[in-house]
């Protein structure tokens, strides 16, 4: 009798399988969920990045730092 590598041999590499991967590898099913998942992602990142970027809120924020940099450059040469 030669040697395998499997353990159970003598009942079979296909019972084998059956007992140690209980989940069937679905490569091809994954490889579309990612590609679909990239694709939404890169279609939706310039919105977000627009919306995030350009929110009034920015706009706010910089012209209240100007009026304070304007103010502090008055009183200092006051």
């Amino acid at each position: 009798m030669s040697q395998s590598i499997y353990p159970y041999s003598h009942v079979g590499l296909d019972l084998y399988k059956e007992r140690n991967m209980p989940h069937r590898t679905r490569p091809m099913p994954a490889l579309l969920l990612f590609t679909g998942l990239n694709a939404v992602l890169c279609v939706t990142i310039t919105p977000v990045y627009d919306y995030v970027c350009f929110h009034p809120y920015w706009e706010r924020r910089r012209e209240r730092r100007r009026r304070e940099r304007e103010a502090a450059v008055v009183n200092s040469s006051s």
